[in-house]
């Protein structure tokens, strides 16, 4: 893989397969929305599905820059049951596996890094709102890479020099400058 941000992805979802939970991990494209609520997600569940969701970048020198990055995974699972305080402790512990899953999650990204990029740190976690039966929670990563790419694909380009032609406005004859 030339691209950098590319081999970044590939690294997070091999990270990322090793939570023997998660049945599904891919770029997410949207694979949890679809119009029907009696239709089905095109993937096996539980998932974890993720992109890059902001970068920023600094200009270090040279065409070499800073970046930050916004990873966010969206952790799709079907609830096995409510957790109502009328269901026993086992039920509950079931309905809420969920947290779990999450928190293998948090343990598989948190302060890692390859020799891509420094340690991910979780800024954020929130619930999806939704009308359907899924449970969606998204977490959020930041980490830094320094990207160089740009310095070999640089390269300098000679100006022509700089001539002014002006012209008398009453003889109509140019300075020639």
């Amino acid at each position: 893989m030339n691209a950098l941000l590319g081999n970044i992805w590939l690294a997070i979802q091999a990270q990322l397969t090793t939570i023997s939970d998660l049945q599904f991990i891919d770029l997410d494209t949207g694979q949890l929305e679809y119009k029907d609520m009696h239709q089905r997600p095109s993937v096996l569940l539980p998932c974890a599905l993720f992109d890059f969701a902001r970068a920023e970048y600094t200009d270090l020198s040279e065409n070499y820059q800073e970046g930050e990055l916004l990873l966010e995974v969206r952790i799709g699972i079907n609830p096995y049951t409510q957790a109502t305080n009328y269901f026993t402790d086992t039920q509950k512990e079931n309905a809420l596996n969920f947290f779990n899953i999450e928190q293998e999650v948090y343990l598989a990204l948190q302060g890692w890094a390859t020799q891509y990029f420094g340690p991910l740190t979780r800024v954020s976690l929130k619930s999806e709102k939704r009308n359907d039966k899924l449970r969606v929670r998204v977490m959020q990563f930041k980490f830094n890479y320094l990207d160089a790419s740009a310095i070999a694909a640089t390269t300098s380009i000679a100006r022509p020099g700089l001539q002014l032609n002006t012209t008398d406005q009453q003889t109509g004859i140019g300075n020639g400058y």
